[in-house]
């Protein structure tokens, strides 16, 4: 069953200068799928496909506006009864875990402010 899930709002602050740096990993075995990062203006948007660590760019220009990373996922493994994906921004964690019960073909949004300290 397909589900999209409320988006994670995620405020990220750091000094001026400060590259960040988003990660991506599965915790659970079994899981493929793609996640799109919509940065800010003209900035180069991502799209990652399964796992992966990406610098976004230094913070005062991903300041202008928030930034929007989509995920889709999917989890065939008969062994897996949750999907569970750890999303890092530096030091900042979101981790997202469902039941496959609930849903194995699933849609996560994460909404990032920049804040300049």
């Amino acid at each position: 069953m397909k589900k999209t899930y409320p988006p994670y709002e995620v405020t990220y602050i750091a000094p001026a200068g400060t590259y960040v740096i988003f990660d991506i990993a599965f915790i659970s075995d079994g899981n493929f799928g793609s996640t799109f990062v919509n940065l800010p203006g003209s900035l180069k948007d991502k799209l990652i496909k399964n796992e992966g660590q990406y610098n976004l760019g230094k913070i005062e220009d991903l300041a202008v506006e928030r930034t929007v990373i989509s995920s889709n996922f999917l989890n065939p493994a008969d062994e897996e009864d949750t999907i569970k994906i750890k999303y890092s921004i530096n030091d900042e964690t979101v981790i997202h875990q469902n039941l496959k019960s609930e849903a194995d073909d699933v849609t996560i949004y994460i909404i990032i402010t920049y804040v300049v300290s």
